[in-house]
C-alpha cells in the first residue's frame, strides 16, 4: 500500500523555509504544511509556491488553536486565500473559524482541495463524540476532515484508527493523537485509511507533540514493507 506522508514545515523565514523544501525535496514527503503562523517575515505565498513542485498545505493557526499567528482573523483568512489563489494544493481552516462555511466556499471557488480540521489539545474523546465531531465538520462542505486528539494512554490511539476505520470508506479523513503516546496513531492511521499523516522536517522543529521526523517515518515503514 501506499502511505502519504506530510512534512510540517514551521520557519521563521523564506530562507530557512526553502532550506526545508530542500531537505524533502527528494521525494521523501508526499506533501509539505506550510505552517504560515510560524513566519516572521513578509509572506508571499505565490513566492513560496515556486520553491517547490511537491504539493503543498497552506495552514495558519491561530492563538485559540495554539497556533503563532497574532493578526486578525479577517487577516488570517485573506492570507489563506491568498496561499489558495497562488496555487497552494491544500487548505487548513479550523473548525472553530468564524464564518467557516463560507470561508470554505471562498477557498473551494480557487480551486483549492479544502481541508477543516478539529483539535483537542488535552485529551481523546469517546468514539461516539469524535464521530460526532466528524459529522459536524462534514457539514462545512470541506473536502477533508482532520480531527486530532491528544492521547493520555496508548489505548486512546486505538479510538482515532477505529474512527478513521469507520468513517474513511466514504470520507476523506486524517486522525491520530498527539502526544509522546500518541505515536502508534501518527504511523498506523494511514493503514487504517488516513488520507495521510504528519511528520517533522528533524528533530527540533515538529509542529507539535509526538511528530517523528520525516526520515524516521519512513524508516519505520521500509521495516514494515510499506
Amino acid at each position: 500500500m501506499i502511505v502519504n506522508l506530510c512534512a510540517s514545515v514551521t520557519c521563521e523565514t523564506l530562507r530557512t523555509l526553502k532550506q526545508s523544501f530542500t531537505i524533502v525535496g527528494t521525494g521523501e514527503a508526499d506533501l509539505i504544511e506550510v505552517r504560515f503562523d510560524y513566519l516572521r517575515e513578509g509572506v508571499d505565498p505565490a513566492k513560496i509556491r515556486r520553491f517547490t513542485p511537491t504539493p503543498l498545505i497552506a495552514t495558519c493557526r491561530p492563538a485559540y488553536e495554539q497556533g503563532k499567528y497574532q493578526g486578525t482573523e479577517e487577516e488570517r483568512v485573506h492570507l489563506l486565500l491568498q496561499a489558495a489563489e497562488s496555487g497552494f494544493d491544500y487548505v487548513d481552516v479550523e473548525l472553530n473559524t468564524k464564518a467557516v462555511i463560507n470561508t470554505i466556499k471562498q477557498l473551494k471557488n480557487t480551486g483549492a482541495q479544502t481541508i477543516v480540521s478539529f483539535h483537542d489539545f488535552k485529551s481523546t474523546p469517546k468514539l461516539q463524540q469524535l464521530k460526532r465531531i466528524h459529522a459536524k465538520a462534514t457539514t462545512t462542505g470541506a473536502d477533508i476532515v482532520k480531527v486530532v486528539t491528544t492521547a493520555q494512554n496508548y489505548q486512546d490511539n486505538l479510538t482515532t484508527l477505529q474512527l478513521v476505520a469507520d468513517v474513511s470508506q466514504t470520507r476523506k479523513v486524517v486522525s491520530f493523537c498527539m502526544s509522546e503516546e500518541g505515536i502508534p496513531s501518527r504511523v498506523l492511521s494511514p493503514l487504517f485509511g488516513s488520507l495521510f499523516t504528519y511528520a517533522a522536517v528533524a528533530k527540533g522543529i515538529e509542529a507539535a507533540s509526538g511528530q517523528l521526523t520525516i526520515a524516521e517515518m519512513r524508516e519505520i515503514y521500509n521495516l514494515m514493507r510499506l
